[in-house]
């Protein structure tokens, strides 16, 4: 007989192993083994036997992913009633089900995703978008041509609106706002005159790690129907605004001055600043200057002057 040494480890298997791992070892035992050996056979046999059971166990896993995955499919994916349509949802993402995601006849590519490409496809139905953020260019397709459109059309009007609110935020110049009419009829007996000079050590109302970050606040003033508004200043706790407004003054006692102080942020809405401001109305016959604090030790600083009317 011809003995071919082998480690005890390559004859036996633990029991923790992967059954994926007895073919191999038959395999080599039936490499070192002489074929008019009595055991070839039986051998041979048995390594058949191990690889048909492996692709059995693969074949189990493989559909059982596949229902697992099919599972959490109907549980998350709401399909439109319409069945001509190739939109579909997911939460509140977009899943497109078109020509460019069918992989082959029976699967489709799930695209939920914004595409890159790196040159811009010659057709009516694309366009760029660059963005500062990530440097990169958007590329966006359209099914047909009005939706195209209409999408450029959005896009422009957004950027046209965006731009206009930009240059009436930095300018110098405050913004002011008409609530109602309701003084029309009514002769106005003095003005009064404003300069919001500055705010100090003013802090966010959140409670989060941010609450001692950087501000942009602006300062907003309403007096009957007319509300006023500083430009806003960046990234400061102590702006200073020097912003002059003026307001129409009908009744000394029905007369209030609302003063809210905003931190403007972009892309969320602003948050009012902590300050809870009572009426504060005057009638001195000279300008003096007002510091009103607010309730988190922060105080607003402005210049007021009433004109009397004759």
């Amino acid at each position: 007989h011809i003995f071919v040494y082998l480690s005890l480890n390559g004859f036996l298997t633990k029991p923790i192993q992967r059954v994926t791992r007895y073919p191999l070892l038959i395999e080599k035992i039936l490499k070192h083994t002489i074929l008019n050996h009595p055991g070839y056979r039986y051998i041979q046999q048995a390594y058949g036997c191990t690889r048909q059971l492996n692709e059995q166990i693969n074949k189990q896993i493989c559909e059982q992913e596949n229902s697992l995955r099919l599972d959490w499919l109907q549980q998350h994916v709401i399909l439109n009633t319409d069945e001509n349509s190739t939109d579909r949802y997911v939460f509140d993402e977009l899943i497109k089900f078109n020509s460019i995601t069918r992989f082959n006849k029976q699967r489709q590519l799930l695209l939920h995703a914004i595409i890159v490409a790196n040159e811009i496809p010659n057709d009516q139905l694309s366009f760029s978008i660059i963005m500062k953020i990530n440097e990169k260019p958007l590329i966006l397709k359209s099914q047909h041509t009005n939706i195209h459109t209409l999408w450029v059309r959005a896009i422009n009007n957004a950027l046209e609106e965006y731009q206009v609110t930009e240059k009436l935020i930095l300018t110098d110049k405050a913004l002011f706002t008409v609530i109602n009419h309701e003084h029309d009829s009514q002769a106005a007996v003095a003005h009064l005159i404003l300069v919001v000079l500055e705010a100090r050590d003013l802090i966010s109302p959140t409670t989060t790690v941010e609450r001692h970050r950087s501000l942009n606040p602006y300062c907003e003033i309403t007096v009957g129907s007319l509300t006023l508004k500083t430009p806003f200043m960046k990234r400061t706790n102590n702006p200073k605004w020097n912003t002059s407004m003026q307001f129409s003054l009908y009744d000394f006692a029905k007369d209030i001055i609302h003063i809210n102080i905003f931190d403007n942020e972009f892309f969320s809405p602003n948050d009012i600043l902590p300050c809870s401001l009572d009426i504060f109305l005057t009638q001195p016959s000279q300008p003096f200057t007002q510091t009103i604090y607010l309730n988190n030790g922060a105080s607003v600083i402005m210049k007021c002057t009433i004109q009397f009317l004759l």
